[in-house]
């Protein structure tokens, strides 16, 4: 009676640590989930047209003569379109770069097979626990990053339309 309580007990533990890694996989594919979102919320938002409108806007800029009653302006505006534009380039290369959604997409894969390996028993526990840690420290830091990039961009897009049209209009009135 005895060794049936302790192997009962034994599996009951094992049954948790496996039922533990499984919703650590379930969150760590939630976040990545997330973050494939986040990158379509980009292209939502107009990023690609914005980087269109702000090479537009700079070609303008630098085509108008220079003139000290404007000064102002030119300063002011041209250091807005540059800047933004070199935030969005300098993400732009980042995505291309680090190919980021071949990244999610992988590491979504690799979630799903490490889960249906853990639940068919195909990897030993002690092993199962090391798979899972590797993959929640190879995927975190990069996504914690690339969250906050995305969403300091998505800030910087929700202003485009009003920077835009008074571009436009300071162009049009030159």
């Amino acid at each position: 009676m005895r060794n049936f309580l302790t192997l009962s007990l034994f599996l009951c533990l094992l049954s948790s640590c496996s039922n533990t890694l499984i919703s650590d996989l379930n969150k760590l594919e939630k976040d990545v989930e997330h973050s494939k979102k986040l990158l379509a919320k980009l292209e939502q938002k107009g990023f690609n047209t914005s980087i269109i409108d702000l090479k537009r806007h700079l070609n303008v800029a630098k085509k108008i003569p220079y003139e000290k009653q404007y000064d102002k302006y030119f300063k002011n505006e041209f250091e807005t379109i540059h800047n933004r534009l070199k935030r969005l380039l300098r993400f732009e290369n980042y995505l291309k770069s680090e190919r980021i959604s071949d990244k999610i997409d992988f590491d979504l894969i690799q979630i799903k097979s490490l889960r249906h390996d853990i639940k068919n028993k195909l990897i030993e526990q002690p092993q199962a626990i090391i798979e899972v840690e590797n993959e929640k420290n190879a995927i975190l830091p990069y996504l914690s990053d690339f969250n906050n990039n995305v969403n300091n961009i998505i800030l910087l897009l929700e202003t485009h339309d009003s920077l835009d049209a008074h571009m436009q209009l300071l162009w049009d009135n030159w």
